[in-house]
């Protein structure tokens, strides 16, 4: 099982010789579920957690965990988002663009784009009192203190 990581631990973690970790989300609905990408369609969604290849992040750069870009264990691309309404992310090629430039924070528990308006990523959960779904889309929001924009970094 993973550990979750927080402030000094998430930096201590940096020296470990394995880089992977999960991107968990602490939102109501989707509460435990991982981020990965949907291996048929490149899509970002939130599902159970399996420890699938899939669902298994580095940072670019293993010296300055928490910033730069977010690459998937599965494919070797990178977590990246479309400009429109709503903002989805996906995965793509790995290009060092802005569009796939993030920073965790570990004290607020998020993701945030690292440009323009330092929009968060959230899951994309439904009001109200439906049942939980299998998976959940993820998209990016203007900062809020939401519960779906609120993410554990679990090292594996």
């Amino acid at each position: 099982h993973g550990v979750a990581l927080s402030g000094s631990r998430l930096l201590a973690a940096r020296r470990w010789s394995h880089p992977y970790f999960q991107i968990v989300s602490k939102s109501g609905k989707a509460k435990g579920m991982c981020l990965g990408s949907d291996r048929g369609t490149g899509n970002a969604i939130l599902w159970a957690c399996t420890g699938g290849s899939n669902q298994l992040w580095r940072w670019t750069d293993a010296d300055d965990p928490g910033h730069g870009e977010l690459i998937g264990y599965y494919d070797g691309k990178c977590l990246d988002y479309f400009r429109g309404v709503p903002v989805n992310l996906h995965v793509s090629a790995c290009r060092n663009y802005r569009d796939q430039l993030w920073d965790y924070s570990a004290s607020a528990q998020t993701i945030t784009t690292r440009w323009g308006d330092s929009r968060r990523i959230a899951c994309a959960c439904p009001d109200g009192t439906g049942g939980t779904r299998r998976w959940y889309n993820v998209h990016l929001d203007p900062p809020s203190d939401s519960s779906d924009q609120r993410w554990e970094i679990r090292y594996v």
